[in-house]
């Protein structure tokens, strides 16, 4: 969403998931109309009230279900989409940010921070996409966070 943008532009740019997803006003009454429309058939043919009944309420129950395992997914992958353009954003912003300094003493110091904070981003976002079970990726991280804890000692020079 941000390509061709410069990382001030993209930093700067609105967040643009799309809308928010919603289960749409005519399911609800089609589900209903549906069930109702069974029953109708089913007295007809069988001219059983329970089973039909029965049938009209499973037929309605179905398309239910069915509809709110699938707005569940498209809400999900709208939630994914949506934190995946504020982490793009941050690190536009990140890149984006100028030094304003006036010794080289504070540039060092700057981009010693900068540099911290990109990698620290970096651990924080792959820790939170592990799966809960992937024990080797949790030491990766653990590890990571170590050389990041040395990171903070690193001299950076400028000449």
């Amino acid at each position: 969403p941000f390509a061709g943008l410069t990382p001030p532009e993209a930093a700067s740019a609105p967040l643009n998931a799309g809308p928010r997803p919603a289960l749409p006003r005519w399911l609800l009454p089609l589900a209903v109309l549906a069930g109702l429309l069974l029953t109708g058939v089913g007295i007809y043919v069988t001219r059983n009230w329970l089973i039909s009944a029965g049938g009209g309420l499973g037929l309605f129950g179905v398309i239910f279900l069915i509809s709110q395992w699938r707005f569940r997914k498209m809400k999900k992958q709208w939630e994914v989409n949506s934190a995946q353009l504020e982490q793009q954003r941050e690190a536009a912003a990140l890149f984006n940010a100028s030094l304003q300094t006036d010794t080289p003493a504070e540039m060092e110091k700057a981009l010693r921070e900068t540099v911290y904070r990109i990698r620290n981003h970096g651990i924080a976002h792959r820790r939170a996409m592990l799966e809960p079970t992937d024990i080797a990726g949790l030491q990766r991280s653990i590890v990571e966070e170590r050389e990041l804890a040395e990171l903070k000692n690193l001299h950076i020079s400028i000449e």
